[in-house]
């Protein structure tokens, strides 16, 4: 495989958020519940060999952060979606774009196509 072709596995995004200074812990597949034996957010690390060893036990577990805590806390903003309940919130933050440009910043998508906008203090 090229290296232009090859996908970011969740372990090498784990190890690069915990890099960034990022506390990072793993939740069951698609889903924000740790797994049964650990502790959740209390358990959120930055510890490279820990998160070798959970996303290698769990190589499809998601990657939950601790936000606000560190020495670089990140902050994030939900941006949720619900067809079934009539929710877009992506609708909401179209409202605000002439005053509050939605902001260059990394950004994950959600499993029902929502998004998580991630912020440092120096974002």
């Amino acid at each position: 495989m090229d290296s232009e072709s090859k996908t970011t596995t969740i372990l090498e995004m784990a190890l690069q958020y915990a890099a960034m200074g990022w506390h990072v812990f793993p939740c069951q597949p698609r889903s924000k519940i740790p797994y049964p034996g650990t502790r959740g957010v209390k358990d959120a690390t930055t510890d490279q060999d820990v998160i070798r060893a959970w996303f290698t036990r769990w190589p499809d577990a998601n990657i939950a952060l601790a936000c606000g805590v560190g020495d670089v806390p990140i902050y994030v903003v939900d941006v949720d979606v619900d067809n079934e309940k009539g929710i877009n919130g992506f609708e909401s933050l179209e409202e605000f774009q002439d005053v509050l440009p939605r902001p260059q910043t990394l950004t994950q998508d959600t499993p029902r196509k929502g998004a998580h906008f991630l912020f440092t203090s120096s974002t």
